[in-house]
């Protein structure tokens, strides 16, 4: 066979100079400055209309190094070519159980797998919220006797107390006649995202460590496999934070369990092996492209500042789609947005990904729904082969651009919450919940004022929209947290910190709130609190 040779591109493609652009964007704009085209993302990126190679002028200034070139961290893990390597077929199809008793919820498990996804993560039911009911072992061992636990991961919300999980998830595989080498998956325990979301936590923060460092020394034989650790940037995202403070809050929450665990005796490099990485998508598919990038390179700085080896630093990273994204009125369009948000995963390397349905907004999800979110990544996987291509985004100029913005701006709030004492503390100071706000504030007053479109919502709504009802989900009526709780865990929950809780936020519910008080006041519109001029 001859050598392939090289395509002369530059033959078909002369090279054109920016000052020539220049002319042909002023001459197309007919009058309109070339100013008009520049425009901020809401971390207050700029997002230009041009990009090339970096201008001479565009160096960092002091002590504001760019993150992605200041040493040869960014590669391979800019690019992570082991993500991929570590994928059978495309990525991790990772489906996310939040309703029913146990029974319900392991047959939907059993469908879900049967049709080709991966994984399973399980939100257990709490009087807090909405759930799987898992109040006991047998109700964990009703569900898990529905899965083949060898080629299932199974992914499990534990919120701050990882231990009693770890004891009954061991005895219900047991149970149903696997062993303990056979289980993988996660305890995705987050002692800072259950006090970000909850206020509180169920005992002191000393308490908390002192469960997870257990956890991590009889998992050694009771559990090898699993992770234990969720550094997820979940809480801030969905409670509408941008994407540089949702990877800061990330990142500084496992900051927080390296330490406290080092303390316990654990080696970073120990807890690296056991952690994953959790991170919400955005509708602008090149911030979630950059922010998953910059997650990676930010991941093995951080572990490189510990110590870890280099083999260490990458991480398993999972990507959520449609966390705030998801809108109850139009839901049909939510298909379309989250294939897209799943694409943009994708195409930044994430190792598993979770579709939101598109009606889950309305409720509790139905199997078409869940069929629809699952067979939207088997097209992405399969027929559009986007798991077989490292970093395809990797190389645009613009790209690269946004993933050392993302990553510059998460290390500053990393720095800032670092300084305030850590994120438990900037959490109990209201500094993180502030910053939020004004991100919130912002992403309102352009969803608002119609700068930022969300189709069938705030622009191009039909007023005959058909409309879906679905369950509504409901917590669980009973005390426990998680099978295996007991009063002793309990003990000195009074004494630990407190803060004001982070609420959920969605871009449409935003809308919505703000035109219907609008309505209150000039009563001029209509039941879909829409004008005849937004439905044009």
């Amino acid at each position: 066979m001859a050598d392939a040779q090289p395509m002369a591109l530059q033959a078909h493609f002369p090279p054109t100079s920016r000052d020539a652009w220049l002319r042909a964007a002023t001459q197309a704009l007919r009058g309109r400055s070339l100013d008009s085209l520049t425009q901020r993302t809401l971390e207050g990126l700029v997002r230009a209309p041009l990009y090339d190679t970096p201008a001479p002028d565009d160096a960092p200034a002091p002590n504001d190094a760019r993150i992605a070139t200041e040493s040869t961290l960014a590669s391979p893990y800019l690019r992570d070519e082991a993500a991929l390597n570590r994928r059978m077929v495309g990525w991790d199809i990772r489906v996310h159980l939040d309703a029913g008793t146990a029974l319900e919820a392991g047959h939907v498990a059993a469908v879900e797998t049967a049709g080709a996804a991966r994984s399973v993560w399980i939100t257990p039911a709490t009087p807090q919220r909405p759930g799987v009911v898992l109040d006991s072992v047998s109700a964990l061992t009703a569900l898990v006797a529905q899965l083949d636990v060898a080629a299932t991961p199974i992914a499990i919300d534990v919120g701050a107390l990882a231990h009693p999980w770890l004891t009954s998830l061991v005895a219900a595989v047991e149970a149903t006649g696997f062993g303990a080498d056979d289980l993988t998956g996660a305890l995705r325990t987050d002692i800072a995202g259950t006090f970000a979301t909850e206020g509180a936590l169920p005992c002191s923060l000393a308490g908390c460590y002192d469960d997870l460092a257990a956890t991590f020394k009889d998992a050694e034989t009771q559990a090898p496999w699993l992770h234990l650790v969720a550094a997820s940037g979940l809480p801030a995202h969905d409670a509408g934070a941008d994407a540089a403070w949702s990877l800061a809050f990330a990142l500084t929450s496992a900051l927080g369990t390296f330490r406290a665990l080092a303390e316990r005796g654990l080696s970073p490099t120990d807890v690296a092996r056991r952690a994953e990485l959790t991170l919400g998508t955005h509708s602008d598919q090149f911030l979630t492209i950059a922010s998953l990038r910059a997650a990676r390179l930010l991941w093995a700085k951080l572990l490189a500042g510990l110590g870890v080896t280099d083999a260490d630093r990458h991480t398993f990273l999972h990507a959520v789609t449609g966390r705030t994204t998801t809108a109850a009125q139009a839901p049909w369009t939510n298909m379309l947005r989250g294939t897209e948000e799943a694409a943009a995963a994708a195409m930044a390397g994430a190792d598993a990904i979770t579709l939101t349905p598109f009606d889950a907004a309305l409720g509790d999800s139905d199997a078409q729904a869940r069929q629809i979110a699952r067979n939207a990544q088997l097209i992405l996987a399969r027929e559009g082969h986007l798991g077989r291509v490292t970093d395809p985004a990797g190389g645009s100029a613009y790209v690269e651009r946004l993933t050392d913005g993302v990553a510059r701006l998460a290390w500053r709030h990393l720095q800032t919450i670092e300084r305030a004492g850590g994120l438990i503390a900037a959490l109990e100071s209201g500094l993180v919940q502030q910053a939020i706000a004004a991100t919130v504030a912002e992403r309102t007053h352009r969803i608002v004022s119609g700068q930022q479109v969300l189709v069938g919502v705030n622009k191009f709504v039909q007023a005959d929209e058909p409309v879906l009802i679905r369950p509504q989900p409901k917590p669980s009526s009973s005390p426990l947290a998680h099978p295996g709780r007991t009063e002793r865990d309990r003990v000195g929950a009074d004494a630990g910190p407190t803060c004001v809780p982070l609420r959920r936020y969605s871009d449409a519910a935003a809308w919505i709130v703000a035109q219907t008080h609008q309505a209150d006041a000039t009563g001029s519109r209509d039941a879909h609190g829409t004008t005849a001029e937004d439905r044009t």
